[in-house]
């Protein structure tokens, strides 16, 4: 039995068995504007969905992985006085001193090297991680036991000891070992060493 599209409430002349149920009559003019409002929702919907979309692509591919202002306020090395940079850097090392407690096997004086080198960055200092012996000379991984970070002024070159709040200058023991210009150099040479993969 197939459904007419007739009202009951506007056919009492047909049988009652083929007559469409009240509820489901709709006019002409009422499907017009229920399809319009349809179109609508779906815009709306569509509107607010595309933007949040774009929020989540950019928080899961970042282009940036930091904070530029604090570029636009660094020093520029080559172009501040030596005693100034001598001050940012007593600051910053006695900051990570006191904010952090070396520990055994744990945190030591790599982990803390690096996380120098992060905090320097983070405010537009370059630079270097080193990594040797605290008696001499040392150009291999076979004979370090130590790392401090250095930073080159045109003048100076600064030894931070990252463990004891200690900046040297001008001490050539602090030059005589291996320098890796950030923490990836390091963990790719360090991982070639053991032949092991980067832990990145």
């Amino acid at each position: 039995m197939s459904i007419s599209s007739t009202c009951g409430a506007e056919n009492d002349g047909i049988q009652e068995e083929n007559m469409m149920p009240v509820h489901m009559c709709v006019s002409k003019g009422e499907r017009v504007v229920l399809l319009s409002l349809l179109v609508f929702a779906s815009f709306v919907a569509g509107f607010v969905a595309f933007p949040m979309m774009l929020s989540a692509q950019d928080v899961s591919q970042p282009e940036v992985a930091f904070n530029e202002s604090w570029f636009s306020q660094a020093p520029d090395i080559n172009n501040i006085d030596d005693a100034y940079l001598e001050d940012i850097l007593t600051e910053v090392s006695h900051e990570q001193y006191v904010q952090h407690i070396y520990v055994n096997d744990s945190y030591v004086c790599l982990d803390s090297a690096i996380n120098m080198w992060d905090v320097l960055y983070a405010r537009g200092i370059k630079s270097s991680i080193m990594i040797g012996n605290h008696t001499g000379p040392c150009y291999s991984f076979a004979c370090a036991d130590h790392a401090w970070v250095i930073v080159r002024s045109p003048a100076k070159v600064f030894a931070i000891e990252t463990t004891r709040d200690e900046i040297h200058i001008n001490e050539e023991k602090y030059l005589l070992a291996m320098e890796f210009e950030s923490p990836i150099e390091f963990k790719t040479a360090w991982a070639n060493y053991n032949n092991v993969h980067v832990i990145y």
